[in-house]
């Protein structure tokens, strides 16, 4: 018979204990990205694949110290309850060290949507137009751009105007950052990424996240900046980014652009108590 392997919470208090195939009931999402990151940290340790450092985890009875925290936990169970129904849901929460405090996934299926990457849409503009162009002085705080279209797109046999803004109206007056920032301007973060160059976007993501953007970066390079622009000043990215690494990017507004990769554990020990 196998030993129970064991998970902590923020406080030190258990949240679940669970045999070897037993899937955790509660807290279940957090639970199992706990084991797999012990697993992957156990193997790594020792040498071994993750499928062995799983079994290691249970024989041993170990115990995993992870950074969940039940009000976190009940402030994204709160929130997805607001929407009734309405939306999939995916949500996570890290504090300002990458410790992942809680996820949460709902909806109409099984699906883990905290887990699941999808286009982040205009939650990445700070990420990919803001905080890079103002990092290397190409923008400021009180810079202008006029929000009006950005140029005429042809769909279909009609001309459009692009990009449209969440109102379907331009304002065609001067817009600082801030105000843009504040409405979620598509015009000028679309104009702030041309100015800045899609380019240091993606070398920006890249060198800093450790983001995936092949198809961003190949099409930019054999098409033009301008074929990808809306990926990134609109966060429509083809791979698209889950809820759990947002948190994580999120952090550098808080900690003065450290980043840290989001991560479940605190510390796992041995049977005895031992640091492993």
């Amino acid at each position: 018979g196998y030993l129970y392997a064991t998970f902590m919470d923020i406080n030190e208090s258990p949240i679940a204990s669970i045999q070897k195939r037993q899937s955790p009931t509660q807290y279940n999402e957090y639970v199992e990205l706990a084991l797999q990151e012990a697993a992957d940290l156990i193997a790594a340790l020792n040498g071994i694949s993750a499928e062995d450092a799983n079994l290691l985890i249970f024989e041993q009875g170990y115990t995993v110290y992870t950074y969940f925290d039940s009000n976190a936990h009940g402030a994204l169970e709160a929130a997805y309850e607001q929407l009734n129904g309405s939306a999939d849901f995916g949500g996570a929460i890290t504090n300002l060290n990458g410790g992942i405090l809680a996820v949460y996934s709902g909806g109409k299926s099984d699906e883990k949507f905290a887990q699941t990457r999808k286009s982040p849409h205009s939650a990445f503009k700070p990420l990919s137009v803001y905080a890079p162009a103002i990092e290397s002085g190409i923008l400021n705080w009180s810079s202008v751009f006029e929000d009006s279209p950005f140029k005429t797109i042809t769909i279909g046999e009609q001309k459009a105007d692009w990009p449209k803004n969440a109102s379907g109206t331009y304002s065609y007056t001067n817009t600082d950052i801030s105000d843009a920032i504040k409405h979620s301007l598509n015009t000028v973060s679309v104009k702030a990424l041309n100015l800045y160059g899609v380019n240091n976007s993606i070398k920006f993501l890249q060198d800093n996240f450790n983001l995936s953007l092949e198809y961003e970066q190949s099409t930019s390079s054999e098409l033009g900046e301008e074929e990808v622009i809306g990926n990134l000043a609109l966060g429509s990215l083809s791979e698209g980014v889950s809820p759990i690494a947002m948190a994580g990017y999120y952090q550098i507004f808080a900690t003065g652009g450290l980043y840290r990769q989001p991560h479940t554990i605190k510390k796992i020990c041995d049977g005895s108590g031992k640091v492993v």
